[in-house]
């Protein structure tokens, strides 16, 4: 008869017994997509992934789960049937796969379809730079000033707005930058054979061949020529910008809420309703589809962000000078909307008294800038007023303002730019151009008042 004898079992197998164990309650057992439950990608940058979670057949939500790469990131109660969720715990230029789950008494009863992301890689914040300035305030005892700036590519840059010299002209509206150097430049609008200079407040470029001038100048590659950009809509208002793609259809801004469009490269233009009679400052779309106009008043510091198109716009925010937050984002941002720029991924920045962005309908503050939420960056302790931002990508982003603010985003961190950041600083930048490898700003110093050009080339 064998015997039989109760024996400890090898200290390996009673690990992977406790393993296998542990397994049941820390991984997600496969179940089939389900079709009510959708989760995709709202935005994705070098430490962020914004998530877009959906309850499609439950209006009042639920408890879900999300995975990445198998391990529990976000978890919750959703009381409406989507929202915004943000993964912040990621790393530059990796790929992660996301799943949703929903949970009924902690156990999974649906599973969304895997979602395959890979994040930005950060770019490089070492930049040269060369400080440049125009106009003779001492001689001619008038204020010179750069408002605008178009970057077309390295060697065709154009600068815009009114400097005064004592030279035999006099006078300049604007500059040009051909490689080696900047060249003064006068810019006409011919009416009966006559040349009429003004200042030029604005300018937008979509090729060397294709450039609008806010003086109602188009140059084609050829020529300067006479421009119609909304006259009639804009008569004794003016328009303050434009965007264009490259099929020939313009949208300009100006005073008193208008907003004009235009199907055929100028030649006949609609007045479009926009709901408000705030003056706009800036216009901006990454596609043509969707344009975002933000505007607002420096007397009571309201604010307003739109969005629409040619049949109409409509207001997504409005801002007010707010004394507290408890009205913040609820429904108000604070202050005014100076610069609006729309991300490839369809997220929208804009800026003014705060940066802000607005992605898959939520506005938030852009909390990577330092000093950039409610109660922070008192009396400009980090940057000054924002003046416009631009950018090529969420790892590319320029921000200029008053104070000499020239903040660049790698991805990961914002870096000033060029000289110190000085909260008591005379600088004052209104614009950037940005190329993959030049920066370039303009605007105006005080004491003595003159423009200013600063080029930063990546090094």
């Amino acid at each position: 008869m064998k015997k039989f004898s109760l024996q400890l079992a090898p200290l390996g197998f009673l690990l992977v017994i406790i393993l296998l164990v542990f397994s049941q309650f820390s991984c997600k057992s496969p179940t089939a997509p389900s079709s009510s439950l959708s989760l995709t990608a709202a935005d994705v940058v070098c430490t962020e992934v914004w998530l877009k979670l959906d309850f499609a057949d439950s209006p009042t939500g639920g408890n879900y789960e999300i995975t990445r790469d198998g391990n529990i990131v976000l978890s919750g109660n959703l009381s409406n049937a989507d929202t915004v969720l943000v993964d912040t715990t990621v790393l530059p230029s990796n790929s992660y796969t996301y799943i949703a789950y929903r949970m009924q008494n902690s156990k999974t009863v649906e599973q969304s379809s895997p979602l395959h992301i890979t994040t930005l890689d950060s770019t490089s914040s070492s930049f040269s730079w060369h400080l440049y300035k125009f106009g003779d305030f001492n001689a001619t005892g008038m204020p010179s000033m750069l408002y605008g700036i178009a970057a077309v590519n390295d060697s065709d840059i154009w600068a815009v707005g009114e400097i005064y010299t004592s030279d035999s002209v006099g006078k300049y509206n604007a500059i040009h930058w051909d490689v080696t150097k900047w060249s003064l430049n006068n810019i006409y609008y011919n009416y009966q054979g006559q040349k009429f200079w003004n200042p030029i407040k604005w300018i937008f470029a979509n090729t060397s061949n294709d450039i609008w001038f806010g003086n109602s100048v188009h140059w084609n590659g050829k020529d300067f020529e006479n421009a119609n950009i909304g006259n009639s809509i804009f008569f004794g208002i003016g328009t303050n910008a434009l965007w264009s793609n490259q099929n020939g259809q313009l949208y300009a801004i100006g005073g008193e809420g208008k907003i004009a469009f235009s199907p055929d490269n100028g030649n006949t233009w609609n007045n479009i309703i926009s709901g408000t009679s705030m003056g706009f400052f800036d216009i901006n779309s990454n596609n043509g589809n969707n344009i975002y106009v933000c505007g607002g008043s420096y007397q009571n510091y309201d604010g307003i962000l739109l969005e629409g198109d040619k049949n109409g716009f409509h207001t997504i925010a409005d801002g007010k000078s707010l004394g507290n937050s408890s009205q913040l984002f609820n429904p108000y941002f604070d202050g005014v909307a100076r610069t609006v720029w729309v991300c490839y991924t369809g997220t929208v920045f804009f800026a003014g008294n705060w940066l802000y962005r607005y992605t898959a309908g939520q506005i938030s503050f852009v909390k990577s800038l330092h000093g950039n939420y409610w109660g922070g960056n008192t009396s400009g302790q980090y940057w000054g007023f924002l003046s416009q931002i631009r950018g090529l990508a969420e790892n590319q982003m320029v921000l200029v303002g008053e104070r000499n603010t020239i903040r660049y985003f790698n991805g990961i961190r914002w870096t000033q730019l060029g000289m110190p950041y000085d909260s008591n600083s005379n600088y004052t930048w209104l614009s950037v151009g940005i190329t993959n490898d030049i920066i370039v700003v303009v605007g105006y110093t005080i004491n003595p008042t003159n423009g200013i050009i600063m080029m930063l080339k990546r090094q």
